[in-house]
């Protein structure tokens, strides 16, 4: 199979975004944020199934597969903001370290 056509297709759903958008504006925020949820939900099944079929995974593996960059990027990001913090704390633990304005 063609990952990339079908990955193409898997985002079709997106185009009730707008009209989603349209029917919040009128009718309430609540239909807009249910219906980019479940157009969400909906795009993010599709992509599992694509990867699954083109790939011959199973749904486990190929859910797997969709989320895991996300998963790594998250995890890298959150490290880099611990060390950083880490990094200040003993600036800021220190007293007379850092001058206190109005002191």
């Amino acid at each position: 199979g063609n990952l990339l056509a079908m990955t193409a297709f898997t985002h079709v759903p997106q185009v009730f975004n707008a009209p989603a958008s349209l029917l919040s504006r009128l009718i309430g925020m609540w239909v807009g944020v249910v219906a980019g949820l479940a157009v969400t939900v909906w795009v993010i099944a599709l992509s599992v199934m694509a990867v699954a079929e083109n790939y011959g995974f199973s749904s486990g593996r190929a859910v797997l597969t969709v989320f895991l960059p996300g998963i790594v990027i998250f995890a890298v990001v959150f490290a880099l903001i611990l060390v950083f913090a880490l990094s200040l704390a003993p600036a800021v633990m220190t007293p007379g370290a850092m001058p206190v304005p109005g002191l």
